[in-house]
């Protein structure tokens, strides 16, 4: 049983291209939220080892990327997947892709819908001239993969990138995955780098003479080099001064350094801290300046 002149076989290439154009939607759509997601990924955990976000701003943070992923796969996904991408619709854009064709697949599309096909002779033979026409004509003009695959190979890009980095250091991978999944429990990373005050006392002055130098020390016992700056950080009740570079003086066993520096104690009472790589969390001591003592006879 012949099926030339029924529409048949163009109804059944156009259901094909829906398919296909369908296929096409969901694997570009997928491609580009997972590269997305990925790299917000990527970007967030390499600034949150280096600056140690607080829990309440990586909470905020992940909120933020959950709602834009949510969103990414509506627009991307969802909302592309539910267009009707109707006979009529496909026709015209078989035609737009295939300059030969002039309406002819429009008109035999809405004939068929229609069914005038099967009563009006002239609808028919309009039918049969399309059929002839879309034999052909390259449907695959319309489902242009090449979008597709961009963002197929960004997704496999950002993949490679996120196995890479697991690969290189599953622990700091596994632990930044806990903080981004509990943000709000303590899992701190763990530092490179370790400073601390160096007292002749072992223990901070409580007091000091106004006037008088005072020679600030501090040994760096992790993650020292010869070559790395050493800050000291000072203020004054609501002045805050600039950091002043310390110098080394000295490397002691074990891999550790000490470095120093002289400061001028300013007003009532000032606060000092020292920082080093990554060592950023040193709460500041706290020194009163009192009045330098007399001696009377």
């Amino acid at each position: 049983m012949t099926t030339a002149g029924t529409g048949q076989p163009l109804l059944d290439r156009i259901s094909r291209l829906r398919g296909k154009v369908r296929r096409l939607t969901l694997a570009h759509g997928v491609a580009l939220v997972l590269a997305a997601f990925l790299a917000i990924a990527v970007v967030l955990s390499l600034l949150d080892y280096w600056l140690h976000f607080a829990g309440a701003l990586r909470l905020v943070l992940a909120l933020v990327v959950l709602g834009g992923l949510v969103g990414g796969v509506w627009r991307f996904i969802a909302r592309p997947l539910q267009s009707p991408l109707g006979n009529t619709f496909l026709a015209a854009r078989v035609e737009d892709a295939n300059p030969l064709a002039h309406d002819e697949l429009m008109s035999a599309v809405g004939f068929l819908e229609s069914q005038a096909a099967g009563n009006n002779a002239l609808a028919k033979l309009s039918v049969a001239q399309a059929e002839a026409l879309a034999a052909g004509l390259d449907f695959s003009r319309v489902a242009d993969g090449r979008l597709v695959w961009r963002a197929m190979a960004l997704a496999g890009l950002a993949l490679l990138v996120v196995l890479g980095m697991v690969a290189a250091n599953p622990l700091a991978a596994r632990l930044s995955l806990e903080r981004w999944l509990t943000p709000l429990v303590h899992n701190p990373w763990p530092r490179s780098t370790h400073v601390a005050f160096l007292w002749p006392q072992k223990i901070p002055p409580q007091l000091w003479p106004r006037g008088e130098p005072l020679t600030v020390q501090a040994v760096v016992d992790k993650g020292f080099s010869p070559t790395m700056h050493v800050w000291l950080v000072s203020r004054a009740g609501d002045r805050q001064f600039s950091p002043q570079l310390m110098t080394l003086q000295h490397s002691l066993t074990g891999g550790r350094g000490v470095f120093a520096r002289v400061i001028q104690p300013e007003g009532r009472a000032f606060a000092i801290k020292v920082l080093a790589g990554d060592d950023l969390k040193e709460k500041y001591i706290s020194i009163r300046v009192v009045p330098r003592p007399t001696i009377t006879q």
